[in-house]
């Protein structure tokens, strides 16, 4: 189902590259704390499956959410449709 509706996408990542890491947790609070937005692109039809969901972005833009170097995700705004996919019987039995 397509309807207009600001979606927010946040992929985070748990693994941050060792030499990229701020040393102590004062550190880490600091880069957490203050995420910024990246340039902003036009997006029309891509589709991303994570697991048993499937979001398709119809149309409108995407820019990296950041904290410091990292990019934690992505902000959409625009059209989009979100479904999960249930798992086929084998796929079931191997969980």
């Amino acid at each position: 189902m397509n309807r207009p509706f600001a979606l927010l996408v946040l992929l985070v990542f748990v693994c941050l590259p060792a030499a990229a890491a701020p040393t102590t947790a004062a550190g880490l609070v600091e880069t957490y704390d203050h995420p910024t937005l990246g340039k902003s692109s036009p997006v029309s039809n891509v589709t991303v499956e994570i697991g048993h969901m499937k979001i398709t972005l119809g149309s409108g833009s995407a820019a990296p959410v950041m904290a410091g170097d990292e990019q934690l995700g992505i902000y959409f705004k625009g059209t989009a449709a979100m479904n999960t996919v249930r798992p086929t019987r084998s796929r079931r039995r191997s969980c």
